[in-house]
């Protein structure tokens, strides 16, 4: 199959930021190898003619990462001789926050990751396709190859501009590194600051709504306990009055009736303490799985989509300062749920689902396995370390 024709068929409706999400590590392979193919054995490709005469038109345009990365590595077996991109640990060529990007993450994407297309990326398109031609030629030439003709000093030449481009790529990634470390401290201070200004505030906010919230269910138990006490103090003086006829009947009728109302009363007050050690508990939960997806699944979307559209380091560093102040703070909201008897359910890959502990968007099968955890749970323990009651199931996927 050509590369036009794997390029092609991955389209869906002809549309170029809509891919098919079967197998991205296997359309990456086939472009790849049928690139090199052509180019090795052919000395061109439509494919990639056709990409350098639209960015030639379009030169800032958009370039899906995988296109590109295909592009690089051909570039680099051909012109400089070196193996193919190891592929078994993720997407070649593309990192996110400096982590190479893995195949499964990759076809979690919405839309297709889109890189933004420039001169050095052009250039090395034009120069791939000026030593296909030349090694092309070299093929089909019966004679040694005289190291003083046009067709291999074309191709030393080519060799050598590209081993320039990669020396001065080098140094302007140096260059880049270190006004990037001069902005971090210029920027850090300030940022850090308002940042602990934003989450003292905002935990000031919920320690008040806290407070509020667990004052007034106080004084609404604080109400249901003097009624009911009055109604039990109201039945057990009728009973003394109608029972008055014997002295010592009565004194033990009252003094049964007094341990009732003493047990029932201890019950009541138990279970109201229960009732509003749960409903805290419940709202620490709920605010340390909040925090979770806030850290988690917003943040490291909108990291994804900024380093896809290239956005400048320091708009990066300030999402990335905040993200690792939110994982301190859910550090020591674990820390506190420990000692208030609870702690996080994170189920590992491969254990078995479980409902009440775990729960899957779609629905689980008996016997499902998970294969991956979209947001923790909180669960109340024993002693023993067993689950006392599960107050918020961890949200998990299944096969």
């Amino acid at each position: 199959m050509k590369a036009i024709e794997v390029y092609q068929s991955d389209l869906v409706e002809g549309q170029e930021k809509k891919r098919q999400h079967t197998s991205r590590q296997e359309y990456y392979q086939h472009l790849r190898d049928a690139l090199y193919h052509e180019l090795r054995d052919e000395g061109k490709s439509e494919w990639l003619d056709k990409l350098v005469h639209m960015y030639r038109r379009t030169p800032d345009g958009p370039i899906y990462v995988l296109d590109a990365a295909a592009v690089n590595d051909c570039y680099k077996m051909l012109v400089f001789g070196r193996s193919m991109a190891d592929t078994s640990r993720g997407v070649p060529y593309f990192e996110l926050s400096g982590q190479v990007v893995a195949w499964e993450r990759f076809a979690r994407f919405t839309d297709a990751p889109m890189a933004r297309m420039n001169r050095q990326l052009l250039e090395t398109m034009e120069v791939l396709r000026a030593v296909s031609r030349q090694m092309q030629e070299m093929n089909r030439s019966t004679v040694a190859l005289d190291p003083e003709s046009e067709a291999a000093k074309t191709i030393e030449n080519l060799r050598m501009m590209a081993t320039m481009q990669q020396q001065s790529l080098g140094e302007l990634r140096v260059e880049n590194a270190e006004l990037r470390r001069q902005l971090d401290e210029l920027s850090e201070g300030v940022i850090s600051q308002r940042v602990q200004r934003m989450l003292d505030e905002r935990a000031r906010v919920a320690m008040q709504e806290a407070e509020q919230l667990q004052e007034q269910r106080r004084q609404e138990a604080e109400t249901v306990f003097q009624t009911h006490f009055a109604s039990l103090a109201e039945e057990a003086r009728t009973q003394r009055q109608a029972e008055d006829h014997t002295a010592l009947q009565g004194y033990g009728e009252a003094v049964l009736a007094y341990d009732a109302i003493r047990q029932d009363m201890a019950q009541s007050m138990n279970r109201w303490a229960q009732q509003l050690h749960d409903a805290d508990h419940l709202m620490l939960a709920q605010s340390y799985v909040g925090l979770y997806r806030t850290a988690n699944d917003t943040l490291d979307g909108t990291l994804m989509q900024l380093t896809a559209l290239r956005t400048p380091a320091v708009g990066m560093e300030a999402l990335l300062t905040f993200k690792k102040q939110l994982d301190g703070q859910m550090i020591r909201m674990e820390n506190a749920m420990r000692r208030l008897g609870l702690q996080a359910v994170r189920p590992q890959m491969g254990e078995a689902y479980e409902p009440g502990i775990h729960m899957a968007a779609e629905g689980a099968e008996p016997g499902a396995r998970i294969v991956q955890v979209t947001a923790p749970g909180v669960a109340a323990m024993n002693a023993d370390g067993t689950y006392r009651k599960v107050l918020i199931p961890a949200e998990v996927t299944v096969e």
